[in-house]
């Protein structure tokens, strides 16, 4: 199923039956799944700069009626603090910030600071700026913010047969299936590529792919790629990234993840998902003790080389 949902629609589904990346990634056991979905979701401020950019960049008629911005000029306190911008924490700042948020006319609005509306202006400019960002991001010519809902269905034998569209209201009935959704930024419905935006500290190429690998985006990015593939009916193989720093000069980058790379990680998460379906019917979701090779979940502990180097070394 493939449709289209704001973030509020599609957060009304965590949970439940439905598998989502973020379930996936940065897992290192079945528990940790467990321990994941126990924890209640928070909406922290910091998140507005990333939901205003994302909104800018997708979404622009809804970034000019949904995001504004509150002048520094009208906090009584001008105390700035180390990222440019007004503390809130400044006296009588937090009561005239929480006042105009709650003006009538600012309702369900995200409200930034002027520091924040500065940045993510600057890293829309810059991003724009980029020579290849119009010619990939034809948002006329895709699916934007748009969910995908597919059931991956295996054999008894433990092998994935198939993966097909499934309904956003589907339960799982067998203990052969899982159901697996993602929201994507923007898949291309002619060109067969999905493209995600993202900001970070360092869109370097070192510096990017190592928060690529530190938070899985790799999965995330696989994942996209084979639920609209199910849906769309033809394959989609390409995964684009548009990275923009949260600081000057605010660099902004288009990365193209290697396909070899995605292939590697497909297997990963589908080994993640049987291990998660399999958890699930048997009501056990392990933690180490699943990398045993015994019955009683023993693991043999193995000192690291520079500590056994320390004590060879050392006079005492």
């Amino acid at each position: 199923m493939i449709v289209r949902q704001t973030d509020t629609e599609y957060n009304s589904g965590r949970g439940g039956d439905w598998i989502s990346p973020s379930d996936i990634k940065g897992l290192r056991t079945p528990k940790d799944f467990v321990t994941n979905r126990l924890k209640p979701w928070v909406q922290k401020d910091y998140f507005d700069i990333g939901t205003a950019f994302h909104s800018a960049m997708l979404e622009p008629e809804k970034f000019d009626k949904g995001v504004i911005h509150f002048p520094d000029k009208d906090f009584p306190t001008q105390t700035r603090i180390k990222d440019g911008s007004i503390g809130i924490g400044g006296k009588g700042n937090k009561a005239v910030w929480e006042a105009f948020k709650a003006l009538p006319e600012n309702k369900d609005k995200i409200v930034l600071s002027e520091a924040y509306w500065n940045m993510v202006s600057s890293m829309m400019k810059s991003a724009r700026d980029h020579k290849g960002f119009n010619r990939m991001m034809q948002l006329d010519k895709g699916w934007v913010e748009t969910s995908f809902y597919c059931r991956y269905i295996w054999n008894k034998a433990g092998q994935l047969e198939k993966v097909e569209p499934a309904g956003k209201d589907d339960k799982r009935t067998s203990p052969l299936e899982m159901l697996v959704r993602t929201k994507a930024d923007f898949v291309h419905k002619e060109r067969a590529y999905a493209m995600d935006v993202k900001t970070a500290i360092d869109v370097s190429p070192t510096g990017f792919a190592k928060a690529v690998a530190n938070l899985e985006y790799d999965i995330q990015a696989t994942m996209v790629l084979d639920l609209v593939t199910a849906n769309a009916g033809e394959p989609y193989e390409t995964f684009i990234v548009l990275a923009v720093e949260k600081a000057e000069p605010y660099y902004a980058v288009m990365y193209d993840v290697f396909y070899e790379d995605l292939l590697s990680t497909k297997s990963i998460y589908l080994r993640r998902l049987n291990e998660l379906r399999k958890s699930m019917n048997d009501n056990i979701f392990q933690g180490f003790e699943m990398y045993a090779d015994n019955e009683f979940g023993l693991l043999s502990l193995k000192l690291p080389a520079w500590y056994k180097n320390q004590q060879i070394n050392s006079k005492f």
